[in-house]
């Protein structure tokens, strides 16, 4: 990130009185089972209660009740895929296209048309009235795709990995199937949320941290550290973020209050053009990518819980670290290709990545299955 992380988009832009056309239905106890909520277009929907009036930053975390956290093991049940339209947060902001999913990256190449597309995205607007603020959201399906973290060049302990789990380098046996690299969180120095991979602990776990995690069976869960410690023997790799924007269809409590000073916001000097959050819907078979545009943490989480997360962490902020780039595997010695980004301006390196080693970590999507020859 950039040097500073206080940044905030437009206050005036972010705090005006709700004005929804989607039913909302009552807030849950943040960090706690609750029963499963209404069904909106085959999805949970998030709980958003109207905004209240600003207060001071830096209240102390909220303390998560014990509540299960990683998946029992077994076969998935199936999924829908691609997601049905969305319902959208206001009518008055929205623009055509918003909430209808259509084929990303290379899902929309003449040959992939042939067969139920693996990525989708759309656009929300989320904000009440205003069209200037708007979440690009992508979609991508877990049935077929698996979801990988890489540690990157300059994170601690890079000394200590295998030899072959090079640090900013996608595995050699994930490129020729290599669908999607998207970035990942905040720096070490800004907040040492903890990371681990193959076994190795980077930077110890804080129970507060919502956690990505990626299970050895190629699940992925997100919850706050508290709820998945029992179970971390389950894990291959997580990788932490600051607390939860979502979890169990909640916003958290102090996006509730507007205070975003832990996700990088509210400072009046700046504001971020760009932010990034990943998300799971409630089977586990959807994940979630989305970059803001001119939007704060709350408006990013309510953005995700639209578009069916029930869980979501913010990742890395600002123009220069937010990105996603698709790519197209090579079944040959020839590396994988970047064939599209997701929003203009994300120039790719073909290299980063891929032989050039990245200095901050990042996710990446691959298939499941081989590419045909």
């Amino acid at each position: 990130m950039a040097t500073a992380l206080l940044v905030a988009s437009c206050t005036a832009q972010q705090r005006p009185a709700p004005s929804s056309t989607v039913p909302i239905p009552a807030s849950a106890a943040w960090g706690t089972a609750s029963p499963a909520p209404t069904q909106q277009n085959g999805r949970a929907p998030v709980d958003v209660p109207p905004r209240g009036p600003s207060g001071p930053d830096g209240a102390p975390d909220v303390a998560s009740p014990a509540a299960p956290g990683v998946e029992p093991t077994g076969s998935r049940p199936s999924t829908a895929f691609p997601p049905k339209p969305l319902l959208l947060p206001s009518q008055r902001s929205a623009k055509p296209g918003d909430g209808i999913w259509t084929p990303a990256g290379n899902a929309g190449s003449e040959g992939a048309r042939r067969e139920a597309p693996t990525i989708v995205q759309t656009t929300i607007h989320p904000h009440p009235v205003s069209r200037f603020l708007s979440v690009v959201v992508v979609a991508f399906d877990l049935n077929a795709l698996e979801l990988g973290w890489v540690p990157g060049a300059d994170d601690p302990r890079m000394d200590e990995l295998p030899p072959q789990r090079a640090p900013g380098l996608v595995p050699l046996e994930a490129q020729p199937r290599l669908v999607a690299i998207m970035n990942g969180g905040w720096q070490p120095r800004h907040g040492r949320w903890g990371m681990m991979t193959h076994g190795l602990e980077l930077l110890p776990a804080r129970p507060e941290g919502c956690t990505v995690a990626l299970q050895h069976d190629d699940r992925v869960s997100i919850a706050p550290w508290s709820l998945l410690r029992s179970d971390a023997r389950q894990l291959r790799a997580y990788r932490q973020t600051p607390p939860c924007l979502l979890h169990d269809s909640a916003l958290h409590p102090e996006l509730l209050r507007d205070r975003e000073r832990r996700w990088g916001g509210h400072d009046p000097r700046r504001k971020t053009r760009r932010r990034s959050a990943i998300g799971i819907d409630g089977t586990g078979n959807v994940l979630l990518f989305a970059i803001g545009i001119e939007v704060g943490p709350r408006l990013l989480a309510e953005a995700l819980g639209h578009a069916g997360a029930v869980s979501a962490a913010e990742l890395d902020i600002n123009w220069n670290w937010t990105r996603l780039w698709f790519y197209e595997g090579s079944e040959t010695d020839a590396q994988p290709r970047v064939t599209s980004t997701l929003l203009p301006g994300m120039e790719p390196s073909p290299s980063e990545y891929i032989r050039r080693p990245s200095a901050r970590d990042f996710f990446y999507v691959a298939s499941k299955r081989q590419r045909a020859h």
